[in-house]
């Protein structure tokens, strides 16, 4: 290498036979497949839009859920479950919650509660455990008990048990 460097003819040769190799490398490799490149990438973004606009006319909450998601917030149950209940339209008659105390298990906090939601429909049940597990993304539903009421055709008592991983 030192020898390189003493020879001066070589670096004289060298030099510009690389600064006339870059114009024709960036002409015909970098600048096609950089063309190519964003062909690809604008028609993702445009499928992607279409995805997103679809996404949002299927359920405009998560609008709502997002711009929640940048205020600082502190878990309890009673506001989530309260939360819940409010947006998928179920009488505070018809719901019941008890939350424990907040456990640590290991390096990590638990607490458990359970919830009593009667007289509704499985679409209802569904959007509310929907909805407070897309709220809560530490929040798991560890056990569901759905009991037919006796004479209704689409009326039902849910119990279940949630663990929130703090």
């Amino acid at each position: 290498m030192k020898e390189l460097v003493k020879n001066q003819m070589l670096l004289y040769i060298l030099v510009p036979v690389l600064a006339a190799l870059w114009p024709i490398w960036v002409s015909t490799i970098s600048i096609p497949s950089t063309k190519a490149d964003w062909t690809r990438n604008r028609k993702e973004y445009l499928e992607s839009q279409k995805l997103f606009g679809q996404i949002l006319e299927l359920d405009p909450d998560r609008l709502v859920l997002a711009e929640a998601d940048n205020k600082v917030r502190q878990f309890s149950y009673a506001s989530a479950v309260e939360q819940a209940i409010k947006s998928c339209g179920i009488l505070p008659a018809n719901y019941k919650l008890s939350s424990g105390v907040p456990m640590k298990v290991g390096e990590q906090e638990v607490q458990t509660a359970d919830v009593t939601l009667k007289e509704l429909d499985i679409a209802t049940f569904a959007k509310f455990l929907d909805t407070i597990q897309l709220r809560w993304p530490n929040l798991q539903c560890t056990q569901l008990k759905l009991t037919k009421i006796k004479g209704e055709v689409n009326t039902w008592k849910c119990n279940l048990k949630f663990k929130y991983y703090k």
